[in-house]
């Protein structure tokens, strides 16, 4: 996973630093990202590329940490 992770963060980068104005759009923009970030981690722990008891929420927060620039 983590090598997916370098592989799409160039791509990601002006994403996650661009600025978003506080708006109803950038809000489902985050929500949509989101969504598919919990889906990506659910799918990896389901066949076994993360441990079972590994918390989501947290791997989610260092999934964004390393897409940062």
């Amino acid at each position: 996973m983590t090598a997916n992770v370098l592989r799409v963060k160039n791509s990601w980068r002006f994403t996650f630093s661009h600025a978003t104005p506080h708006t109803s759009t950038a809000a489902a923009l985050w929500e949509e990202i989101d969504a598919h970030t919990r889906e990506l981690l659910t799918r990896a722990q389901r066949e076994g590329l993360l441990a079972p008891y590994a918390s989501l929420e947290w791997t989610g927060q260092v999934y964004y940490a390393l897409m940062s620039p």
